[in-house]
């Protein structure tokens, strides 16, 4: 696969990028979505990661929107730690936004934690970090006994009333 030309939804990708290197909705849209410009940029990175070329253009744009995003005060810390885990998986999280990400750590949902958490287990010296965010997502346990958690039991289905 490396060395071909980079399939169409990657390339739609790339017609959705905006002036600031973010990502619109739409195709040629001027207002790019923070959450959905890291939400892209993962498939890219997992694209890279197979061997499938990715527009080095775009990749680095949305490299440097999300870095300028990532600790934005108008951006949610649930955002913050997906913007964080995104950069991580693109190799480009840097190192010195750990202690102001896990600053921003308490009262994140479970979700937020998680994120975080692989965000952080990317860079050097953040073990006892990564391990206090897994005990807040509930996954610590899981983790140092090597289990896997139990799926929740699944809902009762809906039935539409005969009458």
């Amino acid at each position: 696969l490396a060395g071909l030309a980079p399939p169409t939804p990657v390339v739609r990708l790339g017609t959705m990028r905006t002036p600031s290197g973010g990502l619109a909705y739409w195709p040629g849209g001027a207002e790019p979505n923070v959450y959905g410009t890291a939400y892209a940029a993962r498939a890219f990175a997992l694209a890279k990661k197979a061997g499938i070329a990715v527009p080095e253009d775009v990749w680095d744009d949305m490299v440097s929107y999300l870095r300028g995003e990532l600790l934005g005060s108008d951006v949610p810390p649930e955002v913050q730690s997906a913007i964080a885990q995104t950069l991580a998986e693109m190799g480009s999280l840097e190192a010195g936004t750990a202690d102001a990400l896990f600053d921003r750590a308490a009262g994140q949902t479970v979700f937020g934690a998680a994120s975080l958490a692989l965000a952080l287990s990317a860079l050097p010296g953040q073990h006892e970090r990564v391990e206090k965010l897994l005990k807040i997502s509930g996954a610590w346990e899981h983790f140092e006994n090597g289990t896997t958690p139990e799926p929740p039991a699944p809902a009762e289905p809906v039935t539409a009333d005969a009458s």
